[in-house]
């Protein structure tokens, strides 16, 4: 994952680990995992999107430029 010194991102995998993306939002490790883990809850309406690959979890992420909105953000977590 590339992120300039302006703090916009150049490129953006498909999937990030939650480290990467605790990275991203500038939060800590432990929190994201603690959303990580709040997301796989029974009801998922909360938390950080994440999927489980074998003992791994992905956090799917897709880009979204729109400047209609420049309050919006640049990256969007989604779960797919």
């Amino acid at each position: 994952m590339l992120i300039s010194e302006a703090s916009k991102v150049v490129d953006l995998p498909t999937v990030l680990t939650v480290d990467e993306a605790a990275h991203l939002l500038r939060i800590g490790r432990t929190s994201a995992y603690r959303l990580a883990r709040e997301y796989l809850a029974p009801d998922g309406a909360r938390g950080i999107p994440v999927v489980r690959v074998g003992r791994q979890l992905l956090v799917p992420c897709r880009l979204r430029c729109s400047s209609a909105r420049p309050d919006e953000p640049l990256v969007e977590l989604v779960a797919t």
